[in-house]
């Protein structure tokens, strides 16, 4: 979670213990930093500081020259906030290695779950999925409070859920048991987006629209820096694609291009999308300009998807009444409304 300016701002220019800070604003660490201006040049320094211990995890320096002073700020907040992500994440991991073995074996169990589950992901296979649950389930059993790790296993059970491997397919069973994890996660850590995230996205499945777009909506207000591509699946499916592409647009890597292939109906048609974040936007896209080009009457065959899965045959769940036929060649046609049901994890 970063906390607000308005917040931090209480502090400016008084000399304070940054353990104080720390313990009042509820921070783990605190970005610290000062300007000075010489002529027509100025010098930004900045220094992360562990509030816990009072140690210093990073410092740098920089001098620019200063014709521009709003471009000179988004240089250096660009760069600072590049290099800062690392090395909390650093820091993370030295103060996971200071945890008693039973809480470290349960972190090493979730991160070989994740990574696990990471993978099933491409491969799509009944022995890959229930591998990575296997994992996040002994991560638990060994730390019943590791919040991450429930949230991860949440996502299997609903994956389960989804992809037609056993008799979890299609089961209101299994999506109550993903229901139940996120709610587990969400309940041992309220302020991890990632819990939020996967409780929001279960909610979406469950028809409870509103309720998963407040949950995913509350994993930003956790970490303004956090996205999770869901987001958008979920507005699209409550009728607001136009906000959808606002929220993927605003995080589509910097330089990464959507790329187009013809049109159709007098609209741009994505190609095929190499990121399941980009996949999202395409769709999301491509649906909402098919309806504002159609005057609220879809064309067909707007969409090509290469390649083949298990999501392109057979009946796709999905959180409202749509259905679509499917072919199974290697190129996948897709209409409008089969876009509200096809892009699953």
């Amino acid at each position: 979670m970063v906390i607000a300016r308005n917040s931090s701002f209480q502090y400016k220019g008084k000399a304070v213990d940054i353990r104080r800070v720390g313990r009042e604003l509820d921070a783990r660490y605190v970005l610290e930093g000062s300007v000075r201006r010489s002529g027509d040049r100025v010098r930004i320094t900045a220094q992360l500081i562990d509030a816990m211990t009072g140690a210093h995890r990073w410092a740098e320096r920089y001098d620019r020259e200063l014709h521009d002073a709003f471009a000179v700020q988004d240089e250096v907040a660009r760069a600072i906030v590049a290099i800062l992500a690392a090395h909390v994440k650093r820091a993370e991991i030295e103060r996971a290695l200071l945890k008693p073995p039973a809480a470290w074996e349960a972190y090493d169990y979730y991160l070989r779950g994740a990574e696990a589950f990471f993978l099933h992901q491409n491969r799509r296979t009944k022995v890959s999925l229930y591998d990575a649950r296997r994992l996040l389930e002994q991560s638990l059993a060994i730390d019943p409070d590791y919040a991450r790790a429930a949230a991860v296993l949440s996502w299997t059970h609903f994956h389960a859920y989804f992809e037609p491997f056993d008799g979890d397919y299609l089961s209101p069973a299994a999506l109550d048991r993903g229901l139940e994890l996120a709610e587990t996660a969400v309940h041992l850590d309220a302020r991890l987006p990632q819990a939020r995230a996967q409780l929001g996205h279960v909610l979406l499945y469950k028809h409870r629209h509103d309720d998963a777009i407040a949950e995913f909506e509350r994993a930003l207000a956790l970490n303004p820096n956090f996205f999770d591509y869901r987001y958008a699946r979920a507005l699209t499916y409550a009728g607001e694609p136009a906000r959808a592409i606002e929220v993927l647009e605003a995080n589509i890597p910097y330089g990464q291009k959507i790329e187009t292939v013809g049109k159709t109906g007098g609209c741009p048609i994505p190609a095929p999308p190499r990121r399941v974040s980009s996949a999202t936007f395409s769709g999301v896209r491509c649906y909402h300009q098919e309806m504002a080009c159609g005057a609220g009457k879809p064309q067909t065959n707007i969409l090509t998807i290469r390649g083949t899965s298990s999501r392109m045959t057979g009946k796709t769940p999905a959180p409202s009444n749509t259905t679509a036929d499917t072919k199974t060649s290697s190129t996948q046609y897709l209409s409008p409304e089969r876009l509200k049901s096809f892009w699953e994890d």
